[in-house]
């Protein structure tokens, strides 16, 4: 007859897998085609099941060179995870992998370049669709260094976990519907630096700054 000792060993055993099974979650403005920032280290988080092992393999391609970096860490008692990676070059088609025991989750198309930050009421948030333009006007818009992320609107009295939205290559569609401003300024940014750059849209029109 089992013991108490026996059971609860059992329990212990069962348990152990199930942190690795939990799917791994990244922060919202980690994703496919995203823009990191380069020439520094740079954080991947996001969350785990608690204690477990996140290991993480980057395959870095700027400047023409595949290069392979290998790391790992442990998620903390609520699961949430930090990872430091290494400074990258400026340029594209570098590929993320994250694995914590069967889990995986791959970034594809990653971009190490500048970010910035598009914030303000309507003015910034206008588009060139608005303007009466369409994606035959947006000259310059399928560049792939170019790197789009619209926060979308919502409003909590909590800070929120989601942005609503997903990082997108620059395309003429793309372009005529995000940021007249900011689109504008990143292809400009683009053409002089020869950088890879990323611009987050966060405006709302008619709000306060306390809310972008």
């Amino acid at each position: 007859m089992p013991t108490l000792l026996t059971r609860a060993l059992a329990l212990l055993f069962v348990s152990l897998p199930a942190a690795a099974q939990i799917p791994i979650t990244l922060d919202p403005w980690l994703g496919d085609h995203m823009v990191a920032p380069a020439d520094r280290p740079w954080i991947v988080s996001g969350r785990v099941g608690p204690g477990a092992k996140v290991a993480y393999t980057l395959w870095s391609r700027p400047e023409g060179r595949s290069t392979s970096f290998v790391d790992d860490a442990v998620a903390d008692e609520t699961g949430r995870f930090e990872i430091e990676l290494p400074a990258q070059p400026a340029g594209l088609g570098s590929e993320l992998t994250l694995t914590s025991g069967d889990q995986k989750r791959v970034l594809r198309d990653v971009a190490f370049g500048d970010l910035w930050i598009a914030s303000g009421q309507s003015n910034m948030e206008w588009t060139s669709a608005q303007l009466g333009l369409g994606p035959q006007d947006m000259l310059g818009a399928g560049d792939a260094g170019v790197r789009l992320l619209r926060v979308e609107r919502a409003t909590a009295t909590t800070p929120l976990e989601g942005l609503g939205g997903g990082w997108q290559r620059s395309s003429p569609e793309a372009a005529c519907a995000f940021s007249a401003v900011a689109f504008h300024f990143a292809r400009e940014l683009r053409q002089r630096s020869g950088r890879p750059i990323g611009v987050v849209l966060s405006a709302w029109g008619g709000t306060p700054a306390e809310a972008w």
